[in-house]
């Protein structure tokens, strides 16, 4: 594709591959909650709908920031031809950026800035992204490795 013609379908379809990802991601995020909460915390549908506000955005925020990272970085990195491992790449760099995309977000709308902003961002940088990357990356790794090897076409082996 030569400069200037715009973003591909394919292009776009990686984007929308990292965005499904990202949902399957934030749902198992979501549902190891009473590990996160800890075993003094009861964890229910009640206690769900509490925090409805911050289910929504876990499932919203990271879709986002997935879908348009990943359209940027195979419009950026990918060639036009199948990159099965580059594809995987590609995933890891998505998961990251929503990771810390979300970490942003959150801390801006729900005002979680008193340890001070420096303070947030190293803790987000050197907890919540090892913390949550061991969950997310594999997963972006596998869906980015997934969507260019079914984008090379059947096998005939």
């Amino acid at each position: 594709m030569a400069a200037g013609e715009g973003v591909a379908r394919y292009q776009l379809g990686a984007g929308v591959a990292a965005g499904l990802t990202a949902v399957l991601a934030a749902v198992v995020i979501l549902l190891m909650a009473p590990i996160w909460l800890g075993p003094g915390e009861p964890v229910s549908v009640g206690r769900y709908l509490e925090e409805l506000e911050l289910v929504l955005a876990t499932l919203v925020i990271p879709t986002v920031f997935a879908m348009v990272i990943a359209t940027v970085y195979w419009r950026a990195d990918i060639p036009d031809e199948p990159a099965p491992r580059k594809g995987a790449l590609g995933g890891v760099v998505t998961g990251i950026g929503s990771i810390i995309g979300f970490g942003l977000v959150y801390a801006s709308i729900w005002g979680t800035w008193p340890i001070g902003p420096l303070v947030f961002v190293a803790v987000l940088l050197f907890i919540y992204v090892p913390l949550f990357g061991a969950i997310v990356c594999p997963l972006g790794a596998l869906g980015g490795w997934a969507y260019e090897r079914l984008r090379s076409g059947p096998r005939g082996d």
